[in-house]
């Protein structure tokens, strides 16, 4: 497997962050890195798996920082890492780790290896400082999944209906749109997830909110059903995009 097919031989030093990291060989580390310019690339870092590597702690996943790599003729390989933020805090709460790795989990199935994605990189790395405010996860999750869609220009509004385009309050969001109520009424049953004028407020409040807002919404635990269900709807969405 050639884990970099789009970089030419040589050096380079990048901004990036670990999505995923697994042994590799005798006290190596494989990664999945999302690196600025690049997207997400796999490189091979020989002996990081030993406790005594100063690479050790660098090559988790959720660590973000200044990559310095070498690309041979087969393979690339990193060299030096400038850690900038490893979340340390987030690997002391168990919601907080599994949702940050679910997330780097979802670039890991959808993100296209080799194309520089540069926009999802400050969408990630905000996502991760809402986690650590202590955002509910789920909704942080949900935020993520809705406006990565947004940037690929999948996601559905959650404002107006998109079958008459008059602004809807309340309706039925499915991975084609939001149908309002009177719509709904005239169309073919199908499935998808209702929303009374509650739940797509609360979506929307999610998605819309400024970063500092976000971060300081206490959004409450019992949305988690409904950002659950969104965000499996939003993860049908994008896997019908790649």
């Amino acid at each position: 497997m050639d884990p970099s097919p789009s970089l030419s031989q040589g050096h380079y030093r990048q901004l990036g962050v670990v999505l995923k990291s697994q042994l590799s060989g005798e006290r190596g580390k494989n990664l999945f890195l999302l690196l600025r310019g690049f997207g997400p690339v796999w490189v091979s870092v020989p002996g990081a798996a030993s406790a005594r590597s100063q690479l050790s702690g660098a090559t988790e996943p959720l660590v973000w920082g200044y990559f310095t790599l070498y690309r041979s003729p087969r393979r690339t390989y990193v060299k030096e890492v400038e850690v900038q933020e490893d979340f340390w805090s987030l690997r002391q709460n168990g919601i907080k780790l599994t949702t940050a790795l679910r997330l780097c989990g979802h670039l890991l199935r959808f993100a296209l290896p080799g194309h520089p994605q540069d926009e999802l990189m400050p969408l990630l790395y905000w996502s991760f400082k809402a986690l650590e405010n202590g955002t509910e996860a789920c909704a942080v999750e949900f935020r993520f999944l809705y406006r990565w869609s947004s940037i690929l220009g999948i996601s559905p509004r959650l404002d107006h209906c998109d079958s008459c385009g008059n602004p809807a309050s309340y309706g039925l969001l499915t991975t084609e749109g939001l149908t309002c109520g009177s719509c709904l009424a005239k169309a073919s049953r199908q499935s998808g997830l209702a929303l009374g004028e509650t739940e797509l407020n609360r979506l929307r409040k999610a998605v819309m909110l400024s970063g500092k807002e976000f971060r300081a919404e206490p959004f409450g635990g019992d949305g988690d059903l409904l950002f659950r269900r969104a965000s499996a709807l939003f993860l049908t969405l994008l896997e019908g995009s790649v």
